[in-house]
């Protein structure tokens, strides 16, 4: 074949192609508020463990294993699981003959069990293909925040996707930890 030849191939297949780029077969976003009595049921047990083991000044092997389990439980099959690693020093961790364990102290971890953080927003989004098919998982992405002013501007974006007809932790966005004394802000009180 000749240069001409492969080159007027090439633009057949390439301009076949291009209708794929029109709008009309663009994937839609679809975007709504989600209930936060929801959100909040949705983040409860990823917040627990930290806020638990904040409350201590030292914790046992067997309940870092017991903390883990419970965090993988909530975890979406292919997302991230929050690392509890940064409550202590990993050093410590790796002598096994230490147990329990000493927390570091200068760590404050904010978590909706404390007073002055709260949920900002809960947003649900739909993908939805031009065919009208949800396209993708749902994404659930809430946003706590603190309202105290010795956290001014903090925030926290949990990401949640669609597993099996019910959200599933995805990933953690921004805001983890604040280095502060551990107990910064008081547990909120029992309703």
């Amino acid at each position: 074949m000749n240069k001409l030849t492969v080159l007027s191939i090439l633009l057949l297949i390439l301009s076949g192609c291009s209708h794929n780029i029109n709008p009309e077969n663009q994937i839609e976003k679809k975007v709504s508020d989600y209930d936060l009595e929801k959100a909040v049921a949705l983040i409860e047990p990823i917040d627990r463990p930290f806020f638990e083991i904040s409350q201590k000044d030292e914790i046992t092997r067997l309940e870092v294993a017991d903390y883990r389990e419970r965090l993988e439980q909530v975890c979406e099959p292919y997302g991230d699981t929050p690392s509890l690693d940064l409550l202590w020093d990993g050093g410590l961790y790796e002598d096994e003959t230490i147990d329990p364990i000493p927390l570091v102290q200068d760590l404050f971890y904010p978590t909706i069990f404390h007073e002055g953080i709260e949920i900002e927003s809960a947003i649900k989004t739909d993908y939805i293909d031009p065919t009208g098919d949800v396209f993708n998982k749902l994404r659930l992405e809430i946003t706590i925040i603190s309202i105290d002013e010795q956290l001014e501007d903090w925030r926290r974006i949990y990401l949640f996707k669609e597993h099996k007809g019910e959200f599933r932790f995805w990933f953690l966005s921004e805001g983890g930890n604040v280095p502060r004394d551990k107990n910064m802000l008081r547990a909120k009180s029992k309703e």
